[in-house]
């Protein structure tokens, strides 16, 4: 399952994953890794599992990549490794 977030700014981007990080006790840097996509963040389970999903952080208001340069440098300090370009496609059912 994928849970996609729209947020307007890289604050609010930055606030939604600190509060998945507090909801979900398996969204950490050694279960997840951080992609950038066309479609924009996607956080990607290392091990599959019916307890692990996909969470996508798109910001609505970027047109030159700022914002999304703000996260990435966050989610980096956080301990996430982040891959851009990368292809995510959802599972199949």
């Amino acid at each position: 399952m994928i849970i996609t977030t729209r947020v307007s700014s890289a604050d609010e981007a930055i606030q939604r994953i600190k509060e998945m990080m507090q909801l979900y006790r398996r969204f950490t840097p050694h279960r997840y890794f951080a992609c950038l996509t066309p479609d924009g963040l996607t956080f990607v389970p290392l091990v599959s599992s019916r307890h692990a999903h996909t969470f996508n952080v798109v910001i609505d208001s970027d047109e030159d990549g700022t914002q999304y340069e703000k996260v990435i440098d966050f989610i980096k300090r956080v301990g996430f490794k982040v891959w851009d370009r990368c292809q995510v496609k959802p599972e199949s059912s």
